[in-house]
């Protein structure tokens, strides 16, 4: 992946859209499974692509990666 891309940043709505989901199962993932958020600010919080893919991947059984 490209660095631009590696370290784009996505909004919670953007990955929500990403994965057809809701704004409120970002967040369980965030708490639940580990998903990492960079807040900024209270209201300006993203997840840097790259961190995106490394958490996907890390749910890939061993033989799939």
């Amino acid at each position: 992946m490209n660095e631009f891309l590696n370290d784009r940043r996505l909004s919670r709505k953007e990955v929500a859209e990403l994965y057809g989901v809701d704004k409120s199962t970002i967040e369980n993932w965030v708490k639940k499974l580990g998903l990492p958020l960079i807040s900024l600010t209270t209201h300006s919080k993203y997840i840097r692509m790259k961190d995106l893919v490394k958490w996907e991947n890390s749910f890939l059984k061993p033989d799939a990666q």
